[in-house]
């Protein structure tokens, strides 16, 4: 059995800033690094079902970003593992989310991404945490809790609300300036699932340490 399992988005990002450009491999890419710094000892099963390529445009001054992107150029079925978490990117822009409902015996999460907007919401009776910026909220926090067998976690550059379509929660942080914001949506559910994985804590802790892992993260690739 894998500690966790990451399905769909597989992407060659080519990111650009004013300054400096590079390739990066993104989507799980971001999941898998992230997990594997936070803990090494985590059995980590990939398995792809959409690949793509991103064209990346950060501000770094606004801490903003943009991207073009063919997410699904090549799809491939799904290899389901017994897993303690399965993990999907992006729900929204999969060619096929049919195989969500066949992820069993762990926890399910997924997020949603920008652009199109999730056509079958009837998949998320399946997704006990589901990840989504404010940016991309197609529906009303509460009305989008209902549909989600757990809960939804929305995260944006002051913080996180999180509702499972009855309770709500907030926690609000300091909005760090002048830095590289890509991957931080990523970065968060890596961090949320090792956190959940691994300790007893109520979820507003867990969520409040999230943050701090992607602050200090942020804060080291600033230089500061």
């Amino acid at each position: 059995m894998a500690d966790v399992s990451l399905y769909g988005h597989l992407t060659l990002d080519r990111v650009f800033t004013r300054s400096y450009s590079y390739c990066s491999v993104g989507s799980i890419g971001n999941v898998w690094k992230t997990l594997n710094k936070e803990c090494p000892k985590l059995s980590v099963d990939i398995s792809p079902t959409d690949f793509g390529e991103a064209l990346i445009y950060v501000d770094e001054d606004k801490c903003e970003r943009s991207s073009i992107a063919n997410l699904s150029n090549y799809v491939v079925p799904a290899k389901i593992k017994e897993s303690k978490w399965h993990h999907v990117l992006y729900l929204n822009e999969l060619k096929d989310t049919s195989f969500v409902s066949s992820l069993e015996g762990g926890i399910v999460s997924a997020d949603i991404c920008a652009g199109s907007k999730l056509k079958d919401t009837t998949v998320l009776s399946h997704i006990d945490f589901l990840f989504i910026s404010d940016e991309d909220l197609f529906l009303d926090l509460i009305d989008l809790g209902k549909l989600v067998r757990g809960w939804v976690i929305m995260h944006h550059p002051g913080g996180s609300k999180w509702t499972d379509g009855v309770e709500e929660g907030e926690h609000s942080i300091e909005k760090i300036e002048n830095v590289n914001v890509l991957g931080c949506g990523d970065m968060f559910v890596a961090h949320f699932i090792n956190n959940f994985l691994n300790s007893k804590d109520e979820l507003s802790s867990i969520i409040k340490r999230c943050h701090s892992g992607i602050t200090k993260t942020l804060q080291e690739q600033n230089g500061n």
